[in-house]
């Protein structure tokens, strides 16, 4: 990962959507894959015993839709992109079992 991304600052390796996908090396070959059904690329759950909370929040540096709760992120995650106010303020959007 540090490799893709060039960098040996652990915060910015995935740090925003962009980011994430360059360190996975996700390109646009993997539109429309279907993420329940290959080994190739899929979402496992976590081995942590810990509740995660996972909040939502209107998306930021985008044009379309940007009043929206489309923006999600693990609560406390320092590797969530966007200022720490703005994301500070995603503890008032919604909570997500």
């Amino acid at each position: 990962m540090q490799n893709r991304r060039r960098t040996e600052t652990l915060r910015d390796l995935c740090r925003g959507p962009a980011r994430l996908t360059e360190a996975f090396a996700i390109d646009r070959g993997l539109n429309g894959w279907n993420l329940t059904k290959t080994n190739r690329l899929w979402i496992a759950e976590g081995g942590s015993s810990a509740k995660t909370v996972i909040l939502s929040s209107p998306r930021i540096g985008v044009t379309s839709a940007h009043d929206l709760p489309l923006r999600f992120f693990v609560e406390g995650s320092a590797f969530v992109s966007g200022t720490r106010r703005l994301n500070e303020a995603g503890l008032a959007g919604s909570h997500i079992d």
